[in-house]
């Protein structure tokens, strides 16, 4: 394995064990709770992570393919605001699923990058 893959490897499964250690200690008043991000309670921000980690794959596998994603048109803000709608309603029981089922994703095509594809 690549020491790059194997750093970032690392990182990402540091970051969702610290993630999962705050999540699996929330109650429904800490879940809706408001966030810095104005209109955003603690769920928000966990269902942003979930539909998140599948763009970032998009952007990966686009960028592995030698091409870049488009954005004409794109609107961050306006895209994230749709998603994080989408999954207002799951329940953080739901929104755990989908952290680890995008998680398993990213994982995946992680193990899948080339040594030679790291430098693009």
């Amino acid at each position: 394995m690549d020491q790059r893959q194997a750093k970032l490897r690392q990182r990402l499964d540091d970051s969702r064990r610290e993630l999962l250690t705050v999540v699996e200690a929330l109650g429904s008043a800490e879940a809706a709770a408001p966030t810095a991000n104005p209109g955003w309670a603690v769920h928000d921000v966990l269902a942003h992570l979930a539909g998140a980690e599948l763009g970032h794959q998009q952007v990966i596998r686009a960028l592995l393919a030698g091409a870049a994603p488009d954005t004409s048109g794109f609107s961050l803000d306006a895209f994230n605001a749709a998603d994080v709608a989408a999954r207002r309603n799951a329940s953080l029981a739901d929104l755990l699923d989908e952290l680890a089922t995008n998680r398993s994703a990213t994982l995946a095509l992680l193990d899948a990058v080339a040594p030679d594809d790291w430098d693009r």
